[in-house]
């Protein structure tokens, strides 16, 4: 309380300077920096959060089963999963409208498009189309 007292007075035109009124000024400090960022916080426009990529456009390689058909896989890539399995559902893509209704099986999500692409294409392949019968049918 005295380093407190004394840190307040002025000495021949400065201030003592002590430990304890330096931790004051900090700690001064560091209020008004939370303050500010409380603030900053404030001023962003509320937009709903899903979870971590909420803010990225995700690329979906999805895995598809055929409920009439069973050994029938299809594979494909999209980036609104939900609405891709509507339209193969409802026979809008020729190749799948046979073989409907759909199941989802799997889907992987990626951040990049060509990472999507490149997965994709592997699982099109001759080990993919035996990973996909070894693992998910």
């Amino acid at each position: 309380m005295v380093e407190h007292l004394l840190a307040k007075e002025d000495v021949a035109s400065s201030s003592l300077v002590t430990r304890s009124s330096l931790r004051l000024k900090r700690s001064a400090k560091r209020r008004l920096e939370r303050v500010r960022r409380s603030l900053a916080k404030v001023d962003r426009p509320k937009t709903p959060s899903y979870g971590w990529q909420a803010s990225l456009l995700m690329h979906y390689v999805y895995l598809l089963k055929s409920h009439s058909q069973p050994k029938q896989p299809y594979v494909g890539s999209t980036r609104d999963l939900r609405q891709r399995l509507k339209d193969h559902n409802e026979e809008r893509s020729p190749h799948t409208a046979k073989f409907r209704p759909w199941i989802l099986i799997a889907y992987f999500a990626f951040a990049q498009e060509r990472t999507a692409i490149a997965f994709e294409r592997y699982l099109k392949s001759g080990s993919g189309r035996a990973f996909i019968r070894r693992h998910f049918l």
